[in-house]
């Protein structure tokens, strides 16, 4: 694959994972009673989920990244 089509994939991947996650949250928030499950396991799980995908929104340096992990063969 070439970078730009990594690129789009990476950002339709995280769209799709923050449009979940938020939809879960907002399903979550609305539809049950409080329980511990929730608090402790499931909120936190979508709120992780929710960095990644920020994370990989916001990911301007992978190309200098990968240029750093490839060493100079001379």
């Amino acid at each position: 694959m070439t970078q730009p089509s990594i690129n789009y994939l990476k950002r339709a991947l995280a769209l799709s994972l923050l449009g979940i996650t938020w939809a879960l949250l907002l399903w979550l928030n609305f539809s049950i009673a409080p329980n511990a499950f929730a608090h402790f396991v499931a909120i936190p799980v979508l709120f992780i989920a929710t960095g990644i995908s920020t994370l990989l929104l916001t990911n301007k340096y992978q190309g200098t990244l990968q240029s750093r992990n490839h060493k100079n063969p001379s």
